[in-house]
């Protein structure tokens, strides 16, 4: 068996995804731009960022930089998916990036010095921000679907003993969102985990199941199967949310009424409840 490297001596790599011939992957120890020595006595800038490699030629085709003012990349790791394969999830805390790997004609051809050979690049179609950080990211039929977690403060300190800052510290419950492709929120489930105050952001991730539509929520203590909401599930979500104009439209065109739960009356009266 060989083994060949392919990457080296900028930080740990903690995310790595493999779709047909290409192959992703994040560092993050390092933070911005920095110069280091090589073994050859010349500088080069250690990059922290995701990286794609195409196995075809044997080539790096893109680097796409982490954002310089993204919180600890230690505690908030980057999370990598392919949706199909060319196109690359990316969330890193609170960040997504959608990466589309493209082809076009080679260097070579245009000049006109060779076979008009075509290359990989790979171009970033969407970048948005959510109100939260990202333990995960899968795609979920026209929207995405992220393991969410909440924080409300930060330390530089990770190692205080200060019991206050210590209590302010605790885990957040994790969420599962489904967003749209533009950052905006579509429905979110609180999940119920063991221990969850023991935890942070790093220890959560998320799988989808390889033979339907489920996923995979796995923490230290728990591994949660999560299956798609049903028209109800998400009418009943609207309701809750008070986003009863949203509401009364699904409940129109989805024609439950009566025996399953709903009463078009009464969410009518609530619209008029709440612009009072």
């Amino acid at each position: 068996m060989l083994f060949r490297s392919l990457h080296s001596g900028e930080g740990p790599i903690w995310a790595v995804e493999w779709r047909g011939t290409l192959i992703a992957w994040a560092n993050d120890a390092v933070s911005g731009l920095r110069p280091l020595l090589t073994q050859e006595g010349t500088d080069k800038w250690r990059r922290q960022g995701v990286r794609i490699y195409d196995t075809s030629s044997s080539q790096r085709i893109t680097y796409i930089s982490r954002a310089e003012d993204s919180p600890r990349a230690d505690l908030f790791k980057c999370t990598l998916h392919w949706q199909d394969d060319r196109t690359l999830l990316i969330a890193w805390a609170d960040l997504i990036k959608v990466a589309v790997v493209k082809s076009r004609e080679g260097k070579r051809g245009q000049l006109g010095v060779g076979p008009a050979a075509t290359e990989l690049f790979v171009e970033v179609a969407s970048i948005f921000q959510v109100d939260c950080m990202i333990s995960g990211i899968a795609p979920h039929g026209d929207s995405y679907l992220i393991l969410a977690y909440h924080t409300e403060e930060t330390f530089d300190n990770e190692a205080t003993e200060n019991r206050d800052e210590q209590r302010r510290k605790a885990g957040s419950r994790p969420e599962l969102r489904v967003i749209s492709k533009d950052g905006e929120e579509l429905s979110s489930d609180a999940l119920s985990l063991r221990n969850y105050d023991r935890f942070q952001c790093r220890d959560y991730s998320l799988c989808p199941a390889p033979t339907d539509d489920s996923f995979y929520v796995i923490s230290p203590q728990d591994i949660v199967v999560a299956k798609p909401r049903d028209e109800t599930d998400h009418i009943a979500w609207l309701i809750e949310q008070r986003m009863y104009e949203k509401a009364l439209e699904a409940l129109e065109s989805s024609g439950l009424t009566g025996l399953d739960g709903f009463d078009i009356t009464e969410v009518g009266k609530k619209i008029g409840r709440a612009h009072v």
